[in-house]
């Protein structure tokens, strides 16, 4: 499986998360009372690593429920940038973790026998007054369904936005086009020679 966000896509396999899962909703929180119910694997839902709303480091960012559902709501582009100091101390994405909770899926064990490749989780928004729900039983980048798998545009607009980093936009678009057509490579030197 490919994850398509900037988190981990599940502790492993055994778990859900897909930040977009979450993105129509959390736009329309207010303030007060207003917050997100997260539900997924119970197993994920009881490791502090997931549910706490205070990240000290990359590492618990890249696994942390609340982080990625304020870094979606507050508009960050999925990426590396999620990782920077900057991000991860935003006073905005701070506050939005508070309003975050992250439980166990009522139905998560007896979909996944259904279903080996289903990780169904779900968001629940309550904003202004009212209740907004999405599930999703296959996450984005599960190789489960067409709808879930990512094409090959969005794999390469992935590495592109996360090679910006460290490769120019040419050697980048060389690295891909030469990925994307590895079996009619020759010689597999000219792959390191453009790295």
């Amino acid at each position: 499986m490919l994850n398509a966000g900037a988190v981990c896509s599940g502790a492993s396999t055994t778990t859900v998360f897909n930040p977009g899962l979450y993105v129509g909703a959390v736009l329309s929180l207010g303030a007060g009372h207003d917050h997100v119910k997260v539900q997924c694997d119970p197993h994920a839902a009881s490791l502090p690593l997931w549910y706490s709303r205070e990240i000290e480091s990359e590492i618990e960012a890249q696994m942390n429920v609340p982080y990625a559902v304020a870094m979606v709501a507050l508009g960050f582009k999925s990426g590396a940038e999620w990782h920077d100091d900057a991000a991860m101390n935003d006073p905005r994405v701070r506050e939005f973790m508070q309003r975050v909770t992250v439980a166990s899926h009522p139905h998560f064990e007896e979909v996944l026998k259904e279903d080996s490749q289903a990780r169904i989780g779900s968001a629940e928004v309550h904003a202004r007054g009212k209740r907004f729900t999405h599930e999703l039983r296959y996450r984005k980048g599960s190789p489960a369904t067409d709808a879930s798998r990512m094409t090959d545009d969005e794999l390469t607009d992935k590495f592109h936005h996360c090679a910006s980093r460290v490769l120019s936009e040419e050697r980048a678009r060389r690295v891909a086009d030469t990925v994307w057509n590895l079996e009619k490579l020759q010689d597999l030197t000219g792959l390191a020679q453009i790295w």
